[in-house]
């Protein structure tokens, strides 16, 4: 399967302003993610983005390789964090030279709306992990962002210069984002589709992709999964 080009602008031409516009990312933090792989040491986060967790994983004391399909925010994360490893790959192919001990996946599997890009995903995080391996996932999860955007469907931030707007509609399944972002010397506008997950699909598509002992709860519109390979 080959890399599929980030069209995104915060993934694009404005990864510059990612962390800027998502002063604080969904899921766990950093310190739960090192809670929950605690006494393992070789750990991808795929989907690394611009580098704030896989940063404060490698603090922590992990080796850390960050993956990521933009080019853009791999530049930010390296700038972040010049001593962690980030490879340029997709969460359905990208394989390391040697199996990790845990992978993290925060919000990149809501990007996947079709049915065999989902499974694929989390197959390809299995086959990442040695027999054992965790992963922590995060994800949207379905109930709670049909509740979320039935109340607050547009998102505004401006910070250093920056103007963020998006206007979030649920059809069906599926989350229709309109975005605009604007700086002092560019614009641009972008609409994209995200798929939410619901409980059941997540346990049926983690247990098909040969995990086991899988534990999640729910943080607000969030599923929060640890998931054992094997």
């Amino acid at each position: 399967m080959p890399l599929v080009r980030v069209s995104r602008p915060l993934y694009s031409s404005f990864a510059w302003a990612y962390d800027l516009v998502v002063p604080k990312p969904g899921g766990p933090p950093p310190a739960e993610v090192a809670r929950l792989l605690a006494g393992r040491k070789r750990i991808v986060d795929a989907g690394c983005g611009s580098g704030r967790h896989a940063a404060a994983l490698a603090e922590a004391g992990f080796e850390v390789v960050g993956v990521d399909s933009s080019p853009e925010l791999l530049e930010v994360a390296r700038e972040r964090a010049p001593g962690v490893r980030f490879e340029l790959g997709d969460v359905r192919t990208w394989q390391p030279e040697a199996p990790m001990d845990g992978a993290l996946c925060r919000g990149v599997l809501n990007d996947l709306t079709d049915d065999a890009g989902r499974q694929g995903a989390l197959d390809n995080l299995a086959r990442m992990l040695r027999p054992g391996g965790l992963l922590v996932a995060d994800v949207r999860e379905l109930p709670g962002t049909r509740a979320r955007y039935k109340r607050e469907p547009v998102v505004t931030r401006s910070a250093e210069g920056v103007f963020f707007r998006s206007e979030t509609k649920l059809v069906g399944d599926l989350m229709v984002v309109e975005e605009t972002i604007s700086s002092d010397d560019a614009r641009a506008r972008f609409e994209f589709r995200m798929r939410p997950w619901t409980l059941a699909e997540l346990d049926e598509r983690l247990a098909a992709a040969g995990f086991g002992r899988i534990e999640r709860r729910l943080e607000g519109d969030r599923i929060v999964a640890a998931a054992t390979v094997g």
